[in-house]
């Protein structure tokens, strides 16, 4: 019982490495055991398809254009009406460091973006939290970019939903639920 009293004693003097005390080495058994049975932060990657389709004014596919998206700053500032000032600039700052989502149409006007995000999960199930679809039902900024010019306008990213700008008109086709990327 003297190893969970006290601290165990090098019985030669050639042993000179500092030995843990009987609580410490509990201690250090216990954070081992939870880090290999997965206790600790635990990030899991999630991935969301949007499809988008790109039309000119008189209703023609828009191929081979860049389409960028980002939640837009009006439905991105979800908070309490007491915020101050300072408050929100910092929010704003940290809305623009937001990554813009990526694609390109095809030959038939339709983008397919992929949305993947690694954040601290602690679900169990195979399927993840309905906080984890961060466009679906929300306003979003589309910029868009031809050869030929430049669009930007607002969507509210629901199936069916349209957008239009100046040049060109955007519809939102599909929002796949996210998933847990395997082996991530």
């Amino acid at each position: 019982m003297s190893w969970f009293f006290g601290p165990v004693r090098a019985s030669r003097k050639s042993d000179a490495a500092p030995l843990l005390s009987g609580t410490a080495c509990v201690i250090s058994i216990v954070a081992g055991i939870m880090s290999l049975s997965g206790c600790g932060d635990r990030t899991r990657k999630t991935s969301q398809s949007i499809t988008i389709a790109v039309e000119d004014g008189r209703g023609l596919p828009v191929p081979n254009s860049k389409v960028r998206i980002k939640e837009s700053w009006e439905s991105w500032q979800t908070w309490p009406p007491k915020v101050s000032d300072s408050d929100k600039a910092f929010y704003h700052e940290r809305w623009e460091s937001d990554p813009w989502y990526e694609g390109s149409t095809n030959a038939q006007g339709k983008a397919i973006l992929e949305l993947v995000v690694d954040a601290l999960d602690w679900t169990k199930g195979s399927e993840p939290p309905a906080s984890r679809d961060i466009f679906s039902n929300r306003e979003c900024i589309v910029r868009l970019e031809t050869q030929d010019a430049e669009d930007e306008l607002l969507v509210v990213m629901k199936p069916g939903s349209l957008g239009k700008g100046k040049r060109y008109t955007v519809r939102i086709e599909a929002i796949r639920k996210p998933v847990y990327l395997q082996g991530e």
